[in-house]
């Protein structure tokens, strides 16, 4: 029998790319801090490993069409550092 990275972990391949920005750009869709769209951050959870990894190589793609994405996600962060 093999076992599925998860089931030998507990954790999945894949965490969350979530950055404690959490702000939708009405423009794209798309959250400021980690570029996935509400859906996709709604169901991360649940999707399989390949789905994530396909958004995952879309992010660095979406965040760069985000207007002024950086200067806003600044203002949002959570952190104080």
């Amino acid at each position: 029998m093999t076992l599925r990275f998860r089931e030998m972990t507990g954790h999945r391949p894949f965490n969350s790319p979530c950055t404690d920005v959490c702000a939708i750009d009405d423009t794209t869709g798309w959250c400021l801090g980690c570029g996935r769209s509400m859906h996709e951050i709604a169901t991360w959870a649940s999707i399989d490993d390949e789905a994530r990894a396909k958004v995952l190589g879309e992010i660095e793609g979406r965040k760069a069409q985000i207007p002024n994405r950086e200067h806003r996600a600044k203002k949002l962060r959570r952190s104080p550092y």
